[in-house]
This record gives C-alpha cells, sequence and structure tokens, in this order.
C-alpha cells in the first residue's frame, strides 16, 4: 500500500477542502497538517470523510482490486481511480477536476464489474445519483461524473445488488 500524504492545501471552498482530503485517502491516509487552524465545519467536512475513510475507502485498498481509470493527472484535466472488490460487490470512485479543467463533467470508463449484475450507484456529495444501473452500461457508457468548481472531487459509490 502507498502512504498518502494530506498537506495543508485547502483551496477557497469546503468542496476544495473535501478535495484535499480526499486526495490524500487513496491509501495509507496520513494527516500533514495543523488541523487546530481548521474552521468548525472544516471539523464537519474531515470528521465525514474520514468516516468514509474507515468505512468505505480502507478495507477497498486492503480488499479490493485498483484500477486507473483516467489518463496521468495534471491541472488541465480530471483525474480518476477506482477500487472495486469483486467478493463484496462493492467499490468506490475517486474524481478530481483538476484546477484548469474546463469541463464540468467527465466519464470514466468502470472496470472489474461484472456485466450481467445490477449496481446501486450513488454520490457522497449528491451529484449524479442513480438508484440502479447494470454493470454493462457502467462498463460500456462509463459513469458521468460533475463538479461545479475548479479542483473539485466527487466520491461515487457503487453496490452490487
Amino acid at each position: 500500500m502507498c502512504e498518502c500524504y494530506i498537506e495543508n492545501q485547502p483551496g477557497p471552498s469546503l468542496a476544495t477542502f473535501k478535495a484535499m482530503l480526499r486526495s490524500g485517502m487513496m491509501g495509507w491516509c496520513t494527516l500533514m497538517c495543523d488541523t487546530g487552524a481548521w474552521s468548525t465545519e472544516q471539523h464537519r467536512v474531515a470528521r465525514r470523510q474520514i468516516e468514509i475513510y474507515k468505512q468505505w475507502i480502507r478495507p477497498l485498498i486492503n480488499q479490493g482490486e485498483l484500477f486507473h481509470i483516467s489518463r496521468r493527472p495534471d491541472e488541465a484535466r480530471w483525474d480518476g481511480m477506482e477500487y472495486f472488490d469483486s467478493k463484496s460487490g462493492k467499490g468506490m470512485v475517486f474524481a478530481f477536476r483538476g484546477v484548469k479543467a474546463v469541463e464540468m463533467s467527465h466519464t470514466f470508463p468502470l472496470k472489474g464489474l461484472d456485466r450481467t449484475a445490477t449496481y446501486k450507484v450513488w454520490c457522497e456529495d449528491g451529484a449524479g445519483t442513480r438508484d440502479e444501473e447494470a454493470g454493462a452500461k457502467l462498463i460500456d457508457a462509463e459513469l458521468q461524473v460533475e463538479a461545479s468548481g475548479p479542483g473539485e472531487s466527487g466520491l461515487i459509490y457503487l453496490q452490487r445488488k
């Protein structure tokens, strides 16, 4: 497992603060910032993101497969990674909009899914939430993710039904 550091680069909004936290949660997560300087709202957001890390992300890192579902990241494009555990049928997509990315939404090809299964798909932040999708559709048509501002992110949950 790769150690990932969360550095103190919160950006101008709570959405970019979430992206900062999430960027360090794709492996062994280490906080490298003064949390005492965070606002009450940032603490609330951080508690939720750490709860997600403990409940969803860490088990997927431990048991699931990792898929790079985008080109190499840069500031001008979207970046995406997917963890999927075929035994539990759970997965998660990390989507990051580059700080110079023009497009407000992006589609990512999903991997590791069962083409014949149905999946519940929902987003931690509410954008792009769907009740059910066929595995084949998610693989073939790809998953669309939205982020209204540059430097923002999305966490998309996948659960085999």
